[in-house]
């Protein structure tokens, strides 16, 4: 049978559990702030990426990216961010311009290089 002492015990355990669990909570969560900009630098620095921006700084009459390079920015995404296209269609499939979007915002581009990248005319 369990005596005053052993509760106390069991609750002085649970509590430094409790505080290593926080421990831990924050180790993860810094982690995950540290992975996620290591995925933001990759994007950043990639050649496609790259391309994606002067595109839209220099834009040229009539010329968007291609699908080639659209699908090599998709296969980018997916490499630092696996189930990107998952996770984005997971409660509406989205159409293939939306998703196209979504890969320049998470590549953060501004809204004006999205525009020019896309023309706006793609989204009804």
């Amino acid at each position: 049978m369990p005596t005053p002492d052993s509760f106390k015990t069991i609750t002085e355990q649970q509590w430094r559990l409790d505080r290593l669990s926080d421990r831990v909570s924050v180790i993860d969560k810094k982690e995950a702030q540290r992975r996620s900009m290591e995925v933001q630098q990759t994007l950043q620095t990639d050649e496609l990426v790259i391309a994606f921006h002067e595109m839209a700084l220099h834009p040229v009459r009539n010329v968007l990216p291609t699908d080639a390079q659209w699908s090599a920015l998709a296969s980018l995404v997916e490499t630092v961010a696996p189930d990107f296209y998952v996770i984005m269609n997971r409660n509406t499939v989205l159409r293939e311009e939306e998703y196209r979007v979504c890969l320049l915002i998470k590549a953060q581009f501004k809204m004006s290089e999205i525009i020019k990248n896309l023309f706006l005319f793609l989204l009804p």
